[in-house]
């Protein structure tokens, strides 16, 4: 097995590099007076506008959402409107239903039905052309039809507990 594996002897430790010698440190810049006020001026000015513009920032999304709320507010207002518009045009309804019925008892008039008249089809005749003995023959044999097509009947899908219009 050791003809296999070399094992390091102390000997190799001479090729191992040796770390690089330590950098010189810079000395630190002294700051002429006149600098520092500059850079303190700046650093004011700085603060002034961003705490500026923070407050504008503030206030645009304080607008954005009053008028937000405005439009939820205007528009409850609008459902709430037509809603009562809704109720009174019912009343109104009612009351109109009321005083026709009081008419047609002053005058004895019986209400009118509310069915439409059946559909009749006719089948119309067409000029006979002779074209051959056997169509001639085919055509007297076939007699004019009339049908009758029934409509269906409308059914509402109402979500309404009452139906106003009966």
């Amino acid at each position: 097995m050791s003809d296999i594996f070399e094992y390091s002897d102390d000997s190799h430790e001479d090729s191992y590099e040796a770390p690089p010698p330590p950098k010189k440190e810079k000395k630190k810049r002294q700051m002429t007076p006149e600098r520092k006020e500059q850079l303190l001026k700046q650093l004011a000015k700085g603060r002034e506008t961003s705490l500026q513009n923070r407050k504008k920032k503030k206030m645009y999304k304080e607008v954005t959402k009053k008028e937000k709320e405005d439009e939820v507010d205007r528009t409850i207002k609008e459902s709430l409107l037509k809603k009562k518009k809704n109720e009174e045009m019912e009343e109104e309804v009612k009351n109109l239903r009321l005083e026709l019925q009081k008419v047609r008892e002053e005058k004895n008039i019986k209400p009118v039905s509310r069915k439409k008249p059946e559909k009749m089809e006719t089948i119309k005749e067409e000029e006979k052309t002779p074209i051959s003995k056997q169509t001639e023959a085919k055509q007297t044999e076939t007699k004019p039809t009339v049908s009758i097509k029934e409509e269906p009947e409308i059914r509402s899908f109402s979500t309404r507990k009452k139906n106003i219009w009966n």
